[in-house]
């Protein structure tokens, strides 16, 4: 039975863009993988060392967010009262190219 691939952390999968994402990046790494410049048993650096990290929320991108999500709520829910007459619209649209 072949060896299994030890699982990996799940933020490395993540593509991270930005100067400081990918600095926060190289510090979480560090840290994990005890390869802080401190040495071997390092601790993690005190909260007001680290770069402050702001989100900002704007009603109007919120809005715009919660119109999207409702949109495709809503065009799910129509596809799936409609799915017997797309079935049918596809068959049809089968045949004919067929006959065609």
């Amino acid at each position: 039975m072949p060896a299994r691939k030890p699982p990996s952390a799940p933020f490395t999968k993540l593509r991270i863009l930005g100067e400081k994402a990918q600095q926060l990046l190289a510090k979480a790494r560090a840290i994990r993988f005890g390869r802080s410049k401190e040495g071997a048993h390092a601790r993690p650096a005190a909260v007001g060392s680290l770069p402050e990290v702001r989100i900002h929320l704007s009603l109007p991108g919120m809005f715009s967010a919660t119109i999207v999500v409702v949109a495709i709520a809503v065009g799910v829910v129509l596809l799936y009262f409609l799915r017997n007459v797309l079935v049918l619209l596809l068959l049809g649209f089968f045949v004919a190219a067929i006959l065609d």
